[in-house]
């Protein structure tokens, strides 16, 4: 994103930019607010299977009325290796929102080969959480516990975590500089709908901002900042910027997904994760990512080429007496 903009703002100084997975997009009325959700959906679907995601759908309602009195919480505690004892509401709303990211942060990281980019992680992740969770539970205790072990490829692959801390989503990853920015100047609505397999929910733009009071003690100054300052959908004065996005990651459905003139274009990567194309070489690349960093380097090239002979040519003739 930040590569985009620095060269819608500063053309003289930013020859061109490569903005791999940058959800401009992703703010007021520019894109439904559904997309994060139901694309997340979707890799869950293609890559695990629809039994998976039916038992995540099912999960949230099963949780909740387990959850209603002190055994269920303790069960829930127990089997799900958490760190502290659930015991009010706000730490099963909590819980919830643990799982969730813990969800869409493997969908962003389905890589092809192990990372440890947000956790370390197998090769396919999503594919190894989904068999660990691909029958239809029978009860809760089979439920919890088959969220247990999928849950584990995310926060205990290692086999080295004691315990799960649904305070700390994101792991050894400290999110806290993203979160803030978020409250601030990045404001994205989001909502969950029937389409996917998420918990329900809709934007609303008080409830954002209670919530980022409490976090931060800061509130967002407008839903509008980033199209106000460059220019939401209208971006046909842009030059030199290439879009790419990879359909697999939940950021795409904020992306530039088509060419929007000669000079800003847009490659997709179909079997794609977050910003994949700009990881390091690997053995385990589709051909897709490589074609793609061909695609980057081929505009690359041609921008610099641009550049210097505007130099040469611009250069002021110097006389010898």
């Amino acid at each position: 994103m930040l590569s985009a903009w620095l060269r819608m703002k500063y053309p003289a100084s930013i020859v061109g930019a490569i903005a791999s997975s940058a959800p401009i997009w992703q703010f007021q009325d520019l894109v439904p607010c559904d997309n994060f959700y139901r694309i997340t959906t979707t890799v869950y679907n293609v890559v695990g299977g629809s039994t998976c995601v039916d038992n995540i759908a099912r999960s949230w309602k099963d949780i909740k009325r387990l959850a209603r009195n002190d055994t269920g919480k303790a069960n829930i505690t127990k089997i799900l290796s958490l760190c502290k004892p659930l015991k009010t509401d706000g730490d099963i709303t909590d819980l919830i929102s643990y799982l969730s990211e813990i969800y869409i942060n493997l969908a962003m990281v389905n890589y092809p080969y192990p990372t440890n980019f947000l956790a370390p992680l197998p090769a396919h992740p999503i594919r190894e959480f989904c068999s660990r969770l691909n029958k239809p539970y029978k009860n809760d205790v089979e439920m919890l516990s088959m969220i247990g072990s999928a849950i584990g490829v995310y926060t205990n692959f290692t086999g080295t975590t004691k315990c799960n801390d649904i305070g700390d989503p994101d792991g050894p990853i400290d999110a806290d500089g993203w979160n803030f920015q978020s409250c601030t100047e990045m404001i994205m609505p989001m909502c969950s709908k029937d389409n996917d397999m998420f918990e329900n929910y809709s934007w609303d733009f008080k409830t954002y901002s209670d919530t980022c009071f409490k976090n931060y003690q800061v509130r967002p100054r407008s839903e509008e900042i980033p199209i106000l300052k460059y220019g939401g959908k209208d971006i046909k004065s842009a030059s030199n910027i290439v879009f790419s996005n990879g359909l697999m990651d939940p950021w795409s459905g904020g992306g530039v997904l088509s060419n929007v003139s000669s000079t800003v274009v847009v490659i997709i990567i179909p079997d794609g994760a977050h910003h994949i194309d700009l990881r390091g070489h690997n053995n385990l690349d589709p051909d897709t990512v490589k074609i793609a960093r061909q695609f980057h380097v081929r505009h690359i090239q041609k921008w610099l080429y641009a550049y210097k002979l505007d130099n040469s040519m611009n250069r002021p003739t110097v006389w010898s007496v």
